[in-house]
């Protein structure tokens, strides 16, 4: 499965650098932005259009977000998203994992759901 992930700069994109040091076994292509909320739905949809079939927004945990609500705004855009996709029986998805650089746990979660056949976009 090829997934990309994008992560705001604060606590997003350093934890998923850390988790891929701590499992390397994942592969996924990683890029940062300042606030998860600048994350358009065209942005999410090109990126899938890309080849890849899972798009990872990692971000600030929506009640500590520093930009205050840009991990909420995040979610809300990927239920869209995700509502499409299924709407137009495209297999792909948008998952969300709201993590401090600290704690990569919830990323290894949201991973293993998806791969498993779960949603895993649930705060």
């Amino acid at each position: 499965m090829r997934i990309a992930s994008v992560g705001c700069d604060r606590q997003g994109f350093p934890a998923l650098l850390r988790f891929l040091e701590t499992f390397p076994e994942y592969r996924m292509d990683v890029t940062a932005v300042p606030c998860l909320g600048t994350v358009h739905e065209s942005m999410m949809l090109h990126i899938l259009e890309d080849g890849y079939q899972l798009l990872l927004l990692a971000g600030c945990p929506l009640d500590s977000c520093f930009n205050q609500k840009g991990s909420e705004f995040a979610f809300r855009k990927a239920q869209r998203v995700n509502a499409l996709l299924t709407e137009a029986g495209i297999p792909k998805r948008v998952a969300c994992a709201f993590v401090t650089a600290d704690k990569i746990g919830e990323i290894k979660r949201v991973l293993e759901s998806i791969v498993s056949g779960q949603k895993g976009e649930e705060p």
